[in-house]
């Protein structure tokens, strides 16, 4: 995995970490911050996403397409489980799992701060103090 890559993965991570602190007790703007630039970040993870997705599927596609000899001396060739099998042995397979992972982890800590805007907007309603422009 790219060393940029990397680095920003800790920052993410970091980051999900970090909205735990703003949220007990309740700081809305921080929160609000926070997930505005999970957004970013995770806009920026997808090209690296794809493209970690693509090399995994590539080495597949280069597992199915080896031939060897079995048994009888017959040439043939992988079938797509075993193909499949192979390829999540490799680093291009643990870079893409990886990255999906800290993909959901991100996904879930947004909606984690919608639920937390939605509950703040109903205390905020029902206490009366809600400033409307």
């Amino acid at each position: 995995m790219k060393e940029d890559l990397k680095k920003e993965v800790v920052v993410i991570l970091n980051k999900i970490q970090e909205a735990r602190k703003y949220s007990e007790p309740f700081h809305p703007a921080q929160l609000f911050t926070l997930c505005e630039d999970l957004v970013a970040r995770r806009a920026w993870l997808i090209s690296y996403l794809l493209e970690t997705e693509s090399k995994y599927r590539h080495k597949i596609l280069e597992f199915k397409n080896k031939e060897s000899f079995d048994e009888k001396g017959k040439l043939v060739k992988a079938t797509n489980v075993e193909a499949e099998n192979k390829a999540k042995t490799t680093e291009e397979y643990r870079d893409y799992k990886y990255l999906k992972y800290v993909d959901e982890l991100i996904s879930d800590q947004i909606l984690l701060i919608k639920k937390f805007a939605d509950k703040l907007d109903t205390e905020m309603r029902s206490s009366g103090s809600v400033v409307t422009r």
